[in-house]
């Protein structure tokens, strides 16, 4: 529900139950820690701009047809900015 992250034991359980690699995980844990501690500072350490933050998160869980559309999606809304400068975002 992301309200908090498992403990170590349980955390373990769910990677043998759903076959996922135990590290990647854990690393993976380590970062969503000090996102929930430092919040946008956080992402601002690790390179990535908060306002995409959960973007970082969500596109790694996409196939990889599915990124490649999205990374498409995303250029073809910048091109037509440049073509269109003073249209804004919603």
């Amino acid at each position: 529900m992301g309200r908090c992250l498992p403990s170590g034991p349980t955390l373990e359980r769910l990677c043998v139950s759903l076959g996922l690699n135990k590290r990647e995980i854990k690393e993976r844990g380590a970062k969503d820690r000090m996102i929930f501690k430092f919040g946008d500072a956080a992402w601002a350490y690790c390179g990535v701009s908060p306002r995409v933050g959960q973007l970082a998160i969500l596109f790694p869980l996409l196939g990889k047809e599915q990124q490649e559309l999205t990374r498409l999606q995303i250029i073809a809304f910048v091109e037509a900015k440049k073509k269109n400068p003073t249209s804004r975002a919603a």
